[in-house]
């Protein structure tokens, strides 16, 4: 199967739901994820989904995704204009972090999805997002900045929407980075560099995901 073969998301994601070995899928109630490509070209990924997500199909509907919306507002956009998906595409039990064999195994996923749509920018949403894509950082360092990447995709990082709830003092540092969005968005804000970690490239992935997307 080859990625030009999908017409839709939407049949990307219902293959990789049946095509995939992540271990979570035997405990989840369904996978989680959007059938929209992005009119902004702006991708968010976040870590997984939780208890909402899991009953409902779609990613970012409970308090996090409810405070997402709020921040989106800052850049102009709201969730119909962006895309949000996660690491991984079924809860962990009991919320708990994903392994990183289950990130593994969503790995091609991602990958397909990212490809078919063609971000303008991605933004990983806390430190398991970041660490797919830019493992040498920490996201109390990288959060509320852009940086290069090897597939020409710009990287800005994020704390995940969530660490508000629980620590209310850090919505106006999530508030701050969203304002630091928009300028990067209207092309005020510099793109830092960075040594690309070949081991987390996508575009290294490409010609083999291109070629058979059974390789998982």
């Amino acid at each position: 199967m080859k990625i030009e073969n999908f017409r839709s998301l939407k049949e990307i994601h219902e293959y990789f739901a049946v095509n995939n070995r992540c271990g979570l899928k035997k405990t989840a109630t369904q996978p989680v994820y959007e059938i929209t490509p992005p009119s902004s070209g702006i991708v968010f990924i976040g870590e997984a989904p939780g208890l909402n997500e899991d009953k409902q199909g779609k990613p970012f509907v409970g308090a996090a995704g409810k405070l997402l919306d709020e921040l989106l507002s800052i850049v102009n956009y709201s969730r119909k204009d962006v895309y949000v998906t996660n690491v991984v595409k079924y809860r962990p039990p009991n919320n708990r972090d994903p392994l990183p064999e289950e990130k593994d195994a969503c790995r091609a996923w991602v990958n397909a999805e990212l490809i078919f749509i063609k971000p303008r920018v991605i933004i990983p949403l806390g430190k398991h997002a970041l660490e797919r894509f830019l493992p040498d950082l920490k996201i109390s360092f990288a959060h509320g900045q852009a940086y290069e990447h090897s597939t020409g995709i710009p990287i800005f990082a994020m704390y995940h929407p969530a660490v508000a709830l629980y620590n209310p003092t850090l919505k106006s540092t999530l508030e701050k980075d969203f304002q630091i969005l928009k300028d990067f968005l209207d092309g005020k804000v510099e793109i830092q560099k960075t040594k690309p970690n070949e081991d987390t490239i996508l575009s290294k992935e490409k010609q083999s995901l291109v070629d058979d997307l059974l390789n998982l």
